[in-house]
C-alpha cells in the first residue's frame, strides 16, 4: 500500500483535523521544538554512554562523519595532508584511529578546509568533537539569530532536526 493509499485509508475526520492545522496551537508550536531538542540531546548522550571509547552504541564513531574531519586533521598534523584525499589511505587511517573498520566517511572538502580542521587532531576524539560542536553551533546560532525578530524564535530553529549533527 502506498503512502497516498494509506493517507486515504484514514478516517476523513482525522485527515480533516490534520490538514486544517487547528491542532497546532501557539502553545504546542513552542512545546514541540523544545521536546525535539531535549530528545535529540538525550539520544546523543545515550549513544555516547552506551558506546565504547570513540565509538557509539551502534559501533560507529560518535558524531559519525566527524570522523572524516578528525582523520583529515591527523593527516595535516603528520605532514601528509594529501592523504586526506586518497580514499584507501583515509579509510585505513580511520580504521587504525578507531580500532575497527566501519562505514567510510570521506573527506570531500577543498584543501583550504584543512586549515580549519587541522587543530582538531590536537585533542582526543570526543573532546575534539565537542569543541567542534560548540564552535560550529555557536556560529550557527549567531548567524541565524541575525535573521530572527525575537530571541524566543531561536528555540524552534534549534529543535529542528536539520540542526542536529547525529544520524
Amino acid at each position: 500500500m502506498s503512502d497516498l493509499e494509506r493517507a486515504h485509508a484514514w478516517p476523513p475526520a482525522v485527515v480533516s483535523v490534520l490538514t486544517s492545522g487547528s491542532w497546532l496551537t501557539a502553545k504546542r508550536a513552542k512545546l514541540y521544538p523544545i521536546t525535539f531538542l531535549t530528545v535529540g540531546v538525550l539520544v546523543f548522550l545515550a549513544n555516547i554512554l552506551a558506546g565504547h571509547g570513540n565509538l557509539g552504541s551502534l559501533g560507529r564513531p560518535i558524531g559519525t562523519d566527524f570522523a572524516s574531519f578528525w582523520t583529515a586533521s591527523k593527516f595535516v598534523l603528520a605532514g601528509n595532508a594529501a592523504d586526506a584525499y586518497r580514499p584507501i589511505q583515509h579509510h585505513a587511517a580511520q580504521t587504525l584511529l578507531f580500532g575497527k573498520q566501519f562505514e567510510y566517511y570521506a573527506w570531500l572538502y577543498p584543501p583550504t578546509a584543512l586549515l580549519i580542521v587541522a587543530p582538531l587532531g590536537l585533542l582526543p576524539y570526543v573532546a575534539s568533537l565537542f569543541s567542534w560542536l560548540v564552535v560550529t553551533g555557536a556560529a550557527y546560532v549567531a548567524t541565524v539569530r541575525k535573521f530572527l525578530p525575537r530571541p524566543e524564535a531561536l528555540i524552534p530553529i534549534l529543535g529542528f532536526p536539520a540542526a542536529a549533527t547525529q544520524r
